[in-house]
Parts: structure tokens; C-alpha cells; sequence
């Protein structure tokens, strides 16, 4: 029952942090746009890539 209790939690926590980075992408748009037009790398799909394929789970 603890391993059941823990992958939900888990998997709630996963989908939390998924949402966030989601917001924070849409919200960081702008401000990416401006930095890669000024030849600043903004590597925010790096984040995104390491928590969606553990969300996906």
C-alpha cells in the first residue's frame, strides 16, 4: 500500500511540475524571443525534456 501511496504521489507532483514549466515557458516567451533575437541562447526546452518523458510515465 506504500508503493501505491508513493507513485501517487509521485505522479501528482511529476504533473505539478509539468504544469509549472509549462506556465513559465508562456510566461519566459517574451523574454526568450528578445534574448535570441540579441544572440542569447535561451535553453528552456532542456528543462521541459528532462520532466516530460518522468510525467509521461
Amino acid at each position: 500500500m506504500d508503493e501505491d501511496m508513493f507513485e501517487w504521489f509521485r505522479s501528482k507532483v511529476l504533473f505539478a511540475l509539468y504544469q509549472a514549466l509549462i506556465v513559465a515557458g508562456i510566461l519566459l516567451l517574451p523574454v526568450g524571443v528578445l534574448a535570441q533575437a540579441v544572440g542569447i541562447p535561451f535553453p528552456f526546452h532542456r528543462a521541459l525534456g528532462r520532466v516530460a518523458p518522468s510525467h509521461e510515465e
